[in-house]
């Protein structure tokens, strides 16, 4: 029911033709489009791509010190949904 009303929605919206532009990526169906077009509503309040990583939580935890470097895993810092629904994706 809910899943009819959300592709009623998408249909009539301004939204559609983000909406099949997503779905042309490999990996990414309804479900996962739907999650990702509502986490991100709008691809221009980012200046660039880093800022979308960033976001979404796909960039590596970094300390650095003097000469000290080090580089963990991912961040700590995300957009929990959008992250684990485009690394399903993936």
């Amino acid at each position: 029911m809910i899943l009819k009303q959300i592709r009623l929605f998408i249909k009539n919206s301004s939204f559609k033709q983000t909406f099949d532009l997503l779905r042309t990526v490999p990996g990414i169906g309804f479900k996962i489009g739907i999650i990702v077009l509502s986490e991100i509503i709008d691809m221009n309040r980012f200046k660039n791509f880093d800022q979308l990583k960033s976001y979404v939580g796909l960039t590596p935890s970094v300390y650095s010190s003097g000469n000290t470097y080090y580089e963990y895993g991912l961040t700590y810092r995300k957009n929990s949904r959008l992250k684990y629904a485009l690394i399903e994706a993936s």
